[in-house]
């Protein structure tokens, strides 16, 4: 039973660093002037949303609920502002967002409780960030991109 409520958090946990990086390029895919940052802002919205809602159904599958807590992830926005401030360019706030995506992801990875089913899922979405994350290097890259 704890190993369930473990992996119940562990997939809390990740769900909301997912709302997070939604958060963070929907601001941004508001804000870019250029349209290829609107485009890749836009997805990667839409890919944490997905993975948003696949988490939550192994959530629900394992006896947590279903629809993302408002109130552990309430505090969302403020740290989207806190971000914004913090960082120099909009792909170096994507870049922070997605290490930090990462390292949680590492951090859920490495726990024994996560059952097979579910550890496919997020073995896979990690991959995707890891994906994102060497996308956004190379953005940085194109000095056209690195100054917005």
């Amino acid at each position: 039973m704890e190993d369930l409520s473990r992996t119940v958090t562990a997939l809390t946990d990740i769900i909301a660093v997912n709302g997070k990086r939604a958060d963070t390029y929907l601001s941004l895919s508001e804000k870019a002037e250029h349209p290829d940052l609107k485009s890749v802002f836009s997805h990667y919205a839409k890919q944490a949303k997905h993975f948003i809602n696949n988490l939550s159904n192994w959530r629900s599958a394992y006896g947590g609920y279903a629809v993302v807590d408002k109130k552990k992830n309430g505090s969302t926005w403020s740290a989207v502002r806190s971000l914004l401030g913090r960082s120099r360019n909009m792909i170096g706030q994507c870049d922070q967002v997605e290490h930090e995506a990462l390292k949680a992801y590492k951090s859920v990875l490495a726990l024994s409780v996560i059952p097979t089913a579910a550890l496919a899922d997020i073995q896979r979405q990690a991959k995707e960030i890891e994906k994102a994350i060497e996308h956004l290097k190379s953005l940085k890259d194109q000095p056209e991109l690195a100054q917005q």
